[in-house]
């Protein structure tokens, strides 16, 4: 029946959990599920099959590593399960970068016109932000305006107000990049 027995370690403060807290639960009532296929369930399952599993979840804005094994009885007989996590957030957030990385600089190396590689580097940052918009743009040193080079996220109507925009400095971090000719960091 998947009840909790004992749920004790410094992490899970990181759920808002206290000690204890799910003891006499079941998992099911815990994850609001009753779906045998759910991964925290199907892993214990095979956990009660005998089988240590290992695996990563995105639970509640957290990658949790998960290491389950069987619990045995003085007799050898399967009693139950007892499971580890560790929040590996960091470390899955470097390697997805790592892997994306590794995507633009193969583009380049392919010879990916400039424009797809673009694409692919604002698509990414906008992937990595949690699907926030992102965009890429170029200045013209003729009209002294800015154009889009590249965009994620970003509608057609807010595409055309900046594209062509002046160079102004209330026209926000890529105007004052142009006109300080230095990196401009922003929080929005």
């Amino acid at each position: 029946n998947l009840r909790i027995t004992s749920s004790r370690g410094t992490g899970l403060r990181d759920l808002n959990l206290e000690q204890n807290e799910l003891v006499g639960k079941t998992l099911y009532e815990y994850l609001e599920t009753r779906d045998e296929s759910f991964l925290p369930i199907a892993m214990h399952r095979r956990a009660l099959r005998g089988e240590m599993v290992n695996y990563v979840l995105n639970f509640g804005g957290m990658n949790l590593h998960t290491r389950l094994a069987p619990l045995r009885n003085e007799t050898g007989v399967i009693v139950g399960v007892a499971g580890v996590y560790a929040d590996v957030t960091e470390r899955v957030g470097s390697e997805r970068l790592l892997m994306a990385s590794k995507e633009v600089l193969e583009a380049i190396a392919r010879g990916a016109a400039s424009r797809d590689v673009l694409d692919l580097l604002t698509r990414t940052i906008s992937a990595q932000a949690g699907g926030k918009p992102c965009s890429v743009m170029r200045l013209d040193p003729q009209s002294s305006t800015l154009h889009v080079a590249s965009s994620a996220g970003l509608d057609a109507a807010v595409l055309r107000v900046l594209d062509g925009l002046p160079v102004r400095s209330q026209h926000g971090s890529c105007s004052a990049a142009v006109q300080t000719k230095s990196k401009v960091f922003t929080t929005s």
